[in-house]
């Protein structure tokens, strides 16, 4: 799966960085595109991970707790 605006972005912050430049300008539509790929990854992530719980352990003898 290939996210290209998000590589685009990357290099784009690699370039201002290398630059030693203070900022780094998009345009609105360039950043709507960034945060939809960076949705997609946050929204197929959290589908296929399922949060595991573990019990407390809640039963002590020690202290009389039960």
């Amino acid at each position: 799966m290939s996210y290209t605006n998000i590589e685009y972005f990357s290099k784009m912050i690699k370039n201002a960085k290398n630059l030693r430049q203070n900022e780094v300008r998009l345009s609105l539509d360039q950043a709507v595109l960034v945060l939809s790929e960076i949705t997609e990854i946050l929204s197929t992530r959290s589908q296929t991970s399922e949060h595991k719980s573990v019990p407390d352990v809640i039963d002590f003898d020690a202290g009389g707790f039960r």
